[in-house]
């Protein structure tokens, strides 16, 4: 029979936690992590919290794989990523049948998001080159980290890590670099999340309680 919730945890060495979330073999959303026993049919309710964004230097080892150059993101840039992520998960989440709400409460589901390692990899001002026309088949990368946790308790109870390049549907090839194909790149991405999200806590709660922690290898 299939494990409760579709569950498989991960096992093996290194892959026990001290507490809370464990993680899990397979997952659309990239690496995940369940609280084991947490019940999420209890949670009919969402705090969408405000994404945080850490833009981070990539090392060299990583800009050893990356375009030259990159590009450091302005504080309009990030608000609007902000704005364009919230946009995303208020509409898929509400979609999937949960009501958005401004405080904590029973049976509210607090989730926050947070962008970190974001690279930019395309000029931010391509209206400013007017001699200059770039192609680019992507406009950076970002590490998207997403924590739900009940919103009274705070007991963590979904992570997810993923790491997303910002760019249009790879089938269409490279586009003109411009802003708002920055801009739906990134929604995109975040409309892609944001559904796997949902469509994986909708099959959570399909069941009344998760399984137990996989047994500590001996």
């Amino acid at each position: 029979p299939a494990p409760p919730g579709g569950i498989v945890w991960a096992t093996g060495t290194g892959s026990q936690t001290q507490d809370g979330p464990q993680p899990v073999r397979w997952s659309d959303l990239g690496a995940l992590f369940l609280k084991p026993g947490a019940d999420f049919q209890r949670y009919h309710a969402i705090l969408l919290a405000p994404l945080k964004i850490a833009p981070d230097a990539p090392d060299e080892a990583h800009r050893a794989f990356m375009p030259s150059p990159t590009y450091p993101p302005t504080p309009e840039y990030l608000e609007q990523m902000a704005g364009l992520y919230r946009d995303s998960f208020a509409s898929e989440l509400q979609r999937g049948g949960f009501a958005l709400v401004a405080a904590p409460g029973p049976g509210v589901l607090q989730l926050s998001g947070y962008v970190v390692d974001l690279v930019l990899t395309a000029r931010l001002d391509p209206q400013n080159a007017i001699r200059q026309t770039d192609i680019v088949s992507s406009f950076g990368e970002l590490t998207l980290v997403l924590d739900a946790r009940d919103a009274s308790s705070g007991t963590p109870l979904l992570r997810a890590i993923d790491q997303q390049p910002i760019s249009r549907d790879p089938i269409q090839g490279g586009v003109v670099n411009s802003i708002g194909a920055n801009i739906s790149a990134q929604r995109e991405l975040f409309d892609r999340q944001a559904t796997l999200l949902r469509t994986r806590l909708q099959e959570l709660q399909e069941t009344p309680a998760l399984p137990p922690a996989p047994a500590a290898p001996r």
